[in-house]
């Protein structure tokens, strides 16, 4: 086992960064369920950045809490195909990591995406656990065959498909408050071998309250990266929302720098700093 190399990128999902008052301290607000939504956009694209940014995946593309350390981790070599970090009690200040991040690739690619038709998928596991004992958790559905799924399909063009990734916020008590489902219902497309020519288009993105019964289907328009951020900087992700009660509003996310987002739901807008989209 290698040790992780953690460069000053956010890795962590379900706004790992905005939580931390919340696992470890009283009466801490979590933010509102159109917040974690953009939240989870924030995730997706950061985790593609994360798979992308090596052919090979290497313990520099993996990285921890922004201003944190977690030099207890691990990080395994290329075996049949599959990549690990794993935390081992990980602690940041009065917060606890736990479990592991696996990216699994296609037979034969021996751990690279440099051909045409290797994948890599990215299978989230792990857990924060803060002092007053809520917890932060990102899971797939069945580890095995969900997760996130880079293809590459042609001369610097990738498909980008999700599966199932569970994205859930636990209070002391025991209560689910936060607990989100994150799929593709078509494939997004990836162009551009580097941050500074990456490209998000089409496909659409389903993100789910398993709570209260809303959901969103969100397509990328004209998603830009830039050389320095793990993110995209510029364009917008667009579609609507629609509750339990069928009322449908648009809902669009439009991103004016790295981390800096506009959400507007209907005629509401506020502005929201996407904690896995991080200056590098």
């Amino acid at each position: 086992m290698m040790r992780a190399n953690f460069l000053g990128s956010s890795f962590f999902s379900v706004a790992l960064l905005g939580l931390v008052a919340a696992c470890g301290g009283e009466g801490a607000s979590i933010g509102t369920t159109n917040n974690e939504i953009a939240h989870a956009v924030g995730d997706v694209m950061g985790s593609a950045d994360e798979s992308l940014s090596r052919s090979t995946v290497t313990s520099s593309a993996v990285s921890a809490l922004a201003g944190g350390s977690c030099y207890s981790a691990s990080y395994s070599s290329c075996s049949s195909n599959e990549r690990t970090v794993t935390y081992d009690q990980c602690v940041f200040g009065p917060l606890t990591l736990s479990g592991e991040v696996k990216f699994v690739f296609s037979a034969g690619s021996s751990c690279t995406i440099n051909n045409t038709s290797d994948s890599i998928r990215r299978v989230p596991n792990f857990e924060l656990v803060g002092r007053s004992g809520g917890k932060v958790g990102v899971v797939t559905y069945n580890p095995t065959t969900s997760g996130q799924t880079i293809t590459k399909t042609g001369t610097s063009i990738y498909s980008y498909q999700v599966s199932g990734v569970r994205r859930y916020f636990e209070n002391s008590s025991g209560t689910r408050t936060v607990d989100i489902g994150v799929s593709t219902t078509s494939a997004i497309q990836i162009s551009g071998t580097t941050r500074a020519t990456r490209q998000l288009t089409g496909g659409t993105l389903l993100v789910t309250d398993n709570l209260d019964g809303s959901s969103v289907s969100l397509t990328p328009d004209s998603l830009r990266w830039t050389a320095g951020c793990s993110c995209a900087t510029s364009g917008s992700w667009i579609g609507q929302k629609t509750d339990a009660s069928g009322v449908v509003q648009d809902f669009v996310v439009t991103l004016s720098g790295c981390g800096k987002a506009e959400v507007t739901v209907g005629a509401d807008v506020a502005s929201l700093t996407l904690e896995r989209c991080v200056a590098l």
